[in-house]
């Protein structure tokens, strides 16, 4: 099966719900927020909450930037395996019912995956500023076997659909950890 671990977002953002994420529990995507309070979002017209600093928007690659230690790669794949839930989605619903794991910027990694965004996280806003108390990681896994499918989708707050916003990532990443799998498309676009 292919492993594809850590696909992650950048979220320095004053959102529901990272702010529900980083008080410890798991963000769902597509799930709906119990709290109806109305909230102010201030965002710049490609869809993203305003920061200082600079972060590369480009397209980039970094081949050689992660380990090629078998033994870690094989603890990685395992621990994709055992936080991996998003398996299925019911016929009447738009999504997976997977979860997502949300590691504040303030928060010590736990684990592998963690150490793993962490990194990333700390590579692709390194000349970013921005309130670490509001920003971190979002992370999940993807464990396929290969007759398994990802609809086409793009990065967002998932918890603020339903209210007509659309948040995106500051940065996306893709860290595959196998060889089979389909390639994920990257398109040089941003919001009207």
């Amino acid at each position: 099966s292919t492993h594809r671990a850590a696909e992650e977002e950048e979220a320095a953002s004053d959102s529901e719900s990272a702010s529900e994420s980083a008080s410890g529990s798991a963000a769902s995507e597509g799930s709906d927020s119990d709290d109806s309070s109305e909230m102010e979002l201030a965002m710049d017209v490609n869809g993203r909450i305003p920061f200082g600093g600079t972060l590369e928007f480009g397209f980039r690659s970094f081949p050689s930037w992660f380990t090629r230690d078998v033994a870690t790669i094989d603890r990685l794949r395992k621990d994709c395996a055992e936080v991996f839930t998003a398996r299925g989605k019911n016929d009447s619903a738009e999504y997976s019912t997977g979860s997502t794991f949300w590691l504040p910027a303030t928060v010590a990694p736990r684990c592998a995956l963690e150490a793993l965004a962490r990194s990333v996280f700390d590579l692709h806003s390194a000349g970013a500023v921005y309130e670490k108390d509001k920003s971190g990681a979002e992370w999940w896994t993807l464990v396929m076997d290969p007759s398994d499918e990802v609809g086409f989708h793009w990065d967002k707050d998932y918890g603020l659909e339903d209210s007509g916003v659309n948040v995106m990532p500051h940065v996306s990443t893709v860290t595959y950890l196998g060889k089979e799998g389909a390639p994920t498309m990257i398109l040089n676009k941003t919001l009207p």
